[in-house]
């Protein structure tokens, strides 16, 4: 009786040979297409994943570069493939190269290419997802600037109507009567202040005393116009506090470019009145008068009631602080 032994096929090659069992050695190709390099498409998968994730977070105008880098990776996946099908064919004989394409285990690892284009169909997704994410960020970002933006020149449009709807009649020459209209109010109020300041000091009042006493009185007189002014310029600066620190100091120098010098006056001292307390604050944080003209004040002393800060640049005022400080 023969008997004949039997091997499981799925043996690897040099396990059959210690059995005896004469078997064909396995391909090289073949071995390798079998290790399974779908796989590479994972990793091909997770790579460019991750190097996109990277690169797309960047500003928009990085795209171009980052496009560029993108194409690179994808040159390289090539490369490796074309590495592959070069190793499939390292043992092959030139003349039997078109026998070995023609054979079913070669054209079956052709199926690696479908990992290649669906690698290229999902790193294209990923592309444009993160591509759209960045520009909707990006977005985003634009639209809450301009609205901030918007409300900012609402509310100071508003605060500039307020003005624009100053209007005083004066008494000219004893009998007709003159109409001061906007801004132009301030320089009247202020000629006003001046004649009630040396009204004061002509009572033997101290001048320090008698700058305040001559604003608490044109006040008292033009409170509606005033009070509205003071109030409506607050909530600009109240404005711009909400803001970020770099956006803070870009609106408070539009703000301050609007103010005149007559205006700079009356803001001055109302600062240094009980109901400008808050509003000193302001002008500390964003040198309100760095363009304040200390020739119309009242009494040019008054300067160092004020703590430098508020004089910005000035180096006029600043100047005067420090030698009024020492002396």
């Amino acid at each position: 009786m023969r008997y004949e032994l039997s091997v499981d096929p799925s043996f690897s090659y040099e396990t059959q040979q210690s059995f005896g069992v004469e078997s064909t050695p396995p391909d090289l190709g073949k071995r390798f297409s079998d290790l399974g390099v779908e796989y590479i498409g994972l990793v091909y998968f997770l790579i460019v994943g991750l190097l996109v994730r990277r690169w797309s977070s960047g500003r928009a105008e990085n795209y171009s570069k980052n496009l560029m880098r993108i194409a690179l990776i994808l040159l390289l996946v090539l490369g490796v493939y074309a590495t592959f099908f070069v190793m499939l064919l390292w043992n092959v004989p030139l003349s039997g190269v078109f026998d070995k394409v023609r054979d079913g285990t070669f054209g079956d690892s052709f199926g690696t290419l479908n990992t290649l284009f669906s690698g290229f169909a999902f790193s294209g997704i990923i592309i444009t997802i993160l591509m759209q994410k960045s520009d909707l960020a990006e977005s985003r970002k634009q639209i809450g600037q301009q609205q901030v933006e918007s409300q900012f020149y609402n509310i100071l449009s508003l605060q500039q109507q307020v003005i624009s709807g100053f209007d005083l009649h004066v008494v000219n020459d004893g009998s007709s009567i003159k109409t001061i209209q906007g801004r132009d109010c301030f320089r009247d109020w202020r000629r006003k202040l001046k004649t009630r300041y040396q009204t004061q000091i002509s009572r033997g009042i101290e001048p320090s005393l008698a700058s305040q006493a001559a604003y608490q009185s044109v006040l008292k007189s033009h409170l509606g116009d005033l009070g509205l002014y003071f109030r409506s310029l607050y909530s600009v600066f109240r404005f711009i506090e909400t803001l970020e620190k770099k956006d803070q100091k870009k609106y408070a120098v539009v703000v301050r470019s609007l103010l005149s010098d007559y205006e700079l006056i009356f803001l001055f001292y109302n600062c240094l009145s009980p109901m400008g307390a808050r509003f000193a604050r302001y002008a500390q944080v964003h040198a309100l008068f760095d363009n304040l003209n200390i020739s119309l004040l009242l009494n040019k002393q008054d300067v160092v009631k004020m703590k430098q800060s508020v004089y910005g640049q000035n180096m006029e005022a600043l100047s005067l602080h420090a030698e009024l400080r020492i002396s």
